[in-house]
C-alpha cells in the first residue's frame, strides 16, 4: 500500500480479519490519524513514514516490534505530550533514527526534535493544572472579599442608616432643590416644645420646667411650650401639635412608658419626626425616662 492516497484508518476498516498479517508498508500515503486499534495484534513490523500524523496514539504501536515514523509532520502541543512521553521509554526499534522527529508546527518550535520536547516545554497538563489552581484561588478570594464587603456593608448600613439617610436627603435636596433658606426668626416663638404623656407631668414641671422654662423663674434662659399651658382651647388638637412644631426651634420628646401608650404623643412623635428629615437638621430630642426598652426606643427612631 504504499504511495497511495489513504487519509486515515479506523477499528473497522481495511486491516479487519488480517489477524496473520506481521509486517505492513503504509509509508507515503496521507494519514492524519489512526484508530488505536486498527491493526491486527500480530502485527509487529510497520512504515508509517511520510504521512501527515501530526499526534500519533502509542497504543496504536503496542503490539510492534519494528516502526518507522521519518517524515510526518508532528504537532508538538498538549496532545502529542504522550506520545513524546512513550517515545523515550518504549523499546520498539525505530527504523529510522529517532533524533531526525521534529516538530512541524507550531511555527515557535518548528524543526524542534521531539525528544527534546520535553525538556524545553513544560507540559501542558501542568500548566492547565497551574492555571485551574490559580483560577480557584483568584475566584475564592474574590467571594471571600464579596462576602466580606457584603457584612461589612450590612453592619455599617444598621448602624448608620439614619445618618446616610440624612446625608443622602442633603445631597439630593442641594443638587435639585439648591440650599434653603432660613426662616424668619420671628416665626419661631418658643425655644423647645415638650412633648410628654399627662401623666409624666409632675417628673416634666420638677425636672425641666421649674429649672428651665422662663415662665416659672426669671433666672431660667428658655421659652417652652407644652398642651397644658400653651394649646389653644377649642382649636383641633392635632393642629395644636402641628403649630407647636412648626413654632418652637426644638422638639423635646419625654419618651416613658406612659408616653408610648399616649396615641398623640406618638402623633406628636412622628410630626418632629417628619419636620427633621424635611428640614435635615437635629430638632427633634429624645428624653428617656424610667425603665424604657432601648430595641423600643430605636424602633421608635426607625419609624
Amino acid at each position: 500500500m504504499e504511495t497511495s492516497t489513504i487519509h486515515q484508518a479506523d477499528g473497522e476498516g481495511i486491516f479487519r480479519g488480517l489477524e496473520s498479517i506481521i509486517e505492513i508498508d503504509l509509508s507515503s500515503n496521507a494519514f492524519t490519524y489512526l484508530q488505536p486499534d486498527v491493526f491486527p495484534i500480530g502485527l509487529k513490523r510497520l512504515d508509517l513514514s511520510n504521512n501527515f500524523l501530526a499526534s500519533p496514539d502509542p497504543a496504536t504501536f503496542r503490539s510492534l516490534l519494528f516502526l518507522s515514523l521519518a517524515g510526518n509532520r508532528f504537532h508538538c502541543d498538549c496532545s502529542l505530550e504522550s506520545f513524546v512521553k512513550w517515545l523515550n521509554t518504549t523499546y520498539v526499534t525505530f527504523l529510522s533514527p529517532v533524533e531526525e522527529y521534529k516538530c512541524e508546527f507550531p511555527a515557535a518550535l518548528q524543526n524542534l526534535p521531539l525528544l527534546e520536547y520535553s525538556t524545553i516545554v513544560q507540559p501542558c497538563d501542568v500548566d492547565d493544572e497551574k492555571a485551574v489552581g490559580d483560577l480557584k484561588f483568584a475566584l475564592f478570594v474574590l467571594s471571600a472579599l464579596l462576602i466580606l464587603a457584603t457584612v461589612l456593608s450590612g453592619i455599617v448600613y444598621a448602624r448608620l442608616r439614619g445618618r446616610i439617610f440624612i446625608v443622602y436627603k442633603k445631597i439630593v435636596g442641594r443638587v435639585l432643590e439648591g440650599p434653603k433658606p432660613m426662616p424668619p426668626m420671628d416665626e419661631e416663638q418658643h425655644d423647645a416644645f415638650l412633648c410628654f404623656s399627662d401623666n409624666d407631668y409632675g417628673w416634666v414641671e420638677a425636672a425641666l420646667l421649674q429649672k428651665l422654662d422662663t415662665q416659672f423663674s426669671e433666672e431660667n434662659l428658655f421659652r417652652f411650650c407644652f398642651e397644658a399651658r400653651d394649646f389653644l382651647p377649642g382649636e383641633d388638637h392635632l393642629s395644636n401639635i402641628r403649630d407647636a412644631i412648626w413654632s418652637s426651634r426644638k422638639t423635646v420628646c419625654v419618651v416613658s412608658k406612659e408616653f408610648l401608650k399616649d396615641g398623640w404623643c406618638l402623633e406628636a412623635f412622628a410630626l418632629a419626626q417628619g419636620r427633621m428629615l424635611e428640614e435635615l437638621s437635629n430638632v427633634l430630642i429624645v428624653l428617656v425616662v424610667g425603665k424604657v426598652r432601648r430595641r423600643t426606643v430605636g424602633l421608635l427612631k426607625d419609624d
